[in-house]
């Protein structure tokens, strides 16, 4: 297959900002709360979990599922806007795209491990309550490269840890006391989250997909390897190194980024009771669009 054109790449992108568009208005046409009756709306009036103030309020599971909509599936629109505006250009650098794909598809994963089906109430907040201390660990980090003399862990980690254990919720440490995690629930790693999540949606070999796309972020060897080609320049009689990307691995990212996207607006859509229906219609049909760019290339 041919190496693609800058227009090409641009119809990619093209594609990729009106999945974002189109999900941006879906969500904004329905209220924040869920339908009554519906799973989430279910959830957040479930009284069967107890902590030391008695059955937990609506707020605890709330908070859950707006972790998983308000943040991760934000952020993950906004790398779809990221990626839309890398493949509009006529000259596309190489490595920028793959490694915002990337990071979107890890994002979709971790709303898609807060929203998966069939798991309780209980495991959707601590699930969420994981993803959110894992986010105030990642900041002490960045606050002790600057103070060297900070703690291991803030006071704000410990204060997050009481509230969550005033839930009821069980934690496990280690022989130190440092915190493993609450009630036996793993936070997966992201080769485990992304491989779960893609192969859910279908997608085949995601493991090996995701693999590829963090050799590119991590290692700059491997990613010219993988998209420079060293040529003879006769007129020099030096090597010169050329893009050798194809056509389908900028449709491969624009597929995938556009697919996950609207795979977890559409799955919170349904725990909150709303109409799926349009937003399938329409990531069909931008997937026969990607299909049709790269087929007429």
């Amino acid at each position: 297959m041919p190496e693609p054109l800058g227009s090409l790449n641009a119809e990619f992108g093209w594609v990729s900002a009106e999945a974002y568009d189109f999900a941006v208005k879906y969500v904004q046409d329905f209220a924040p709360e869920p339908l009554l009756g519906s799973i989430a709306d279910s959830e957040m009036s479930d009284v069967s979990n107890v902590g030391t103030n008695g059955p937990w309020s609506r707020q605890v599971v709330e908070s859950a599922y707006s972790i998983a909509n308000a943040i991760f599936i934000v952020a993950t629109g906004q790398y779809l806007r990221s990626l839309s505006f890398l493949l509009c250009q006529d000259d596309m650098a190489l490595f920028g795209f793959q490694t915002v794909t990337r990071s979107l598809v890890e994002t979709a994963a971790r709303a898609w491990w807060i929203l998966e089906n069939d798991i309780s109430p209980r495991e959707r907040v601590i699930r969420a309550r994981t993803e959110r201390l894992d986010s105030l660990v990642e900041r002490d980090k960045f606050l002790r490269a600057g103070d060297s003399t900070l703690p291991l862990v803030s006071d704000s980690q410990i204060e997050f840890r009481a509230k969550t254990a005033l839930l009821g919720v069980s934690e496990t440490q280690d022989r130190k006391g440092n915190f493993l995690r609450f009630e036996g629930i793993i936070r997966p790693s992201n080769t485990t989250a992304v491989t779960r999540f893609l192969t859910a949606r279908g997608e085949l070999d995601a493991e090996k997909w995701y693999r590829y796309y963090s050799g590119i972020a991590h290692s700059a060897i491997f990613a010219s390897t993988s998209n420079l080609e060293a040529v003879m320049d006769e007129a020099t009689g030096y090597y010169r190194y050329i893009p050798r990307l194809q056509a389908a691995e900028v449709f491969d990212a624009a597929r995938i980024s556009t697919g996950s996207f609207f795979a977890v607006v559409a799955q919170n859509s349904m725990l909150f009771g709303h109409d799926q229906e349009p937003l399938v219609r329409e990531g069909e049909r931008l997937d026969r669009v990607l299909l049709n760019l790269v087929t007429d290339s």
